[in-house]
């Protein structure tokens, strides 16, 4: 075998050495050229032309696209309310019916409970107190959604429902009567953007199929009052100009389904909705009230499952039994709760 002699070696060294600082040289020169003053082959000068160049092009690019998402927002969405209104909507032209409590299993709109300190009413009492807190942070707050009336309304005007109206059984102080056996219902319509009530009034001719009681309501209804309620205290509070007028109503009518099913029924605060609430608008960061109907239901049979059918009812609205739309069915189920055990010991004797 053959070795290297040691001035072969010596040259091989010399060689790698020479390369590397060559190498480094190189790189050195092409960072930075202290002959013609270059950073990485160009000049300050040139560099500063790229970067305002690059600079400028990427504020362009991000400009042309937020003048673009401008312009497709003005073009396709309102600002005030949202796009699809009245036939353009999901629903169409007639609001469909709603309730609160809404039962788990929302096909069977079944609402069935335990009432009495014992009874197992909790739930339905925390659904309606969550579904009317909205309503109560309206409270102190008119010049966001003021109060209205049925003398004027501002086209433009969300106006405020006032749950102070409800009186004092359907409240939670009450525990929205569940407690005692005299559970409410709370009813509203769906909302629709733009949508106008045609209300039934005195002298107008009703339809066939509208109940025997709501008709002779709406032929007694003066312009001073719009329903009678139990509860004289609040019967009271009605005096002044918020009632007159009150004839303006998309009237309800709730009953039991079939002859078998027997329920008294009182309304809160009215027989209906009031139509100065319509048409609905839409403001976008603020809380826009759908107007209640409270429903007091009494003199349910313990243990009966009653069914009660509610309809809306003006001159616009269609009831449509296959599309669920003017109307909505429940069903209600009381049971009685097991007297209380005596408190404290009892001697035997």
């Amino acid at each position: 075998m053959s070795t290297l002699d040691p001035t072969d070696k010596s040259r091989i060294k010399s060689f790698g050495s020479k390369k590397s600082h060559s190498i480094l040289k190189s790189v050195s020169t092409f960072i930075w050229n202290g002959e013609t003053k270059e950073f990485m082959s160009r000049t300050v000068g040139s560099w500063a032309l790229i970067i305002i160049y690059y600079v400028c092009l990427y504020i362009f690019l991000v400009g042309f696209a937020v003048g673009l998402f401008k312009a497709f927002l003005w073009a396709r969405i309102d600002t005030k309310t949202a796009f699809l209104r009245t036939e353009h909507s999901l629903i169409g032209t007639t609001p469909g019916l709603t309730i609160r409590p809404t039962p788990e299993e929302e096909n069977h709109y079944l609402i069935e409970f335990t009432s009495g300190s014992n009874g197992n009413w909790q739930e339905q009492v925390r659904i309606l107190e969550d579904f009317l807190k909205p309503y109560e942070e309206q409270i102190g707050l008119n010049y966001i959604n003021p109060p209205c009336d049925f003398l004027a309304k501002s086209p433009e005007k969300i106006c405020k429902f006032d749950i102070g109206d409800l009186g004092n059984h359907c409240t939670k102080e009450n525990k929205f009567g569940y407690e005692q056996g005299q559970p409410c219902v709370f009813v509203k319509l769906n909302k629709i953007l733009d949508w106008t009530p045609i209300p039934y009034t005195k002298g107008d001719e009703l339809p066939a199929d509208m109940p025997d009681d709501l008709k002779q309501h709406i032929g007694t209804t003066d312009k001073e009052h719009a329903v009678t309620t139990v509860d004289s205290k609040w019967t009271e509070l009605r005096a002044g100009p918020k009632w007159i007028g009150s004839t303006r109503m998309i009237w309800l009518s709730c009953q039991g389904k079939t002859p078998n099913d027997k329920v008294n029924i009182d309304y809160l605060p009215f027989r209906g909705f009031p139509a100065y609430y319509y048409p609905y608008r839409f403001i976008p960061e603020r809380f826009t009230p759908s107007p209640l109907v409270a429903l007091k239901l009494d003199n349910l049979q313990p243990g009966k499952e009653t069914k009660i059918h509610c309809k809306a009812w003006a001159k616009n609205i269609n009831h449509d039994y296959t599309t669920h739309l003017g109307y909505v069915n429940f069903k209600i189920k009381i049971h009685e709760s097991k007297s209380e055990e005596p408190k404290g010991n009892i001697e035997k004797t």
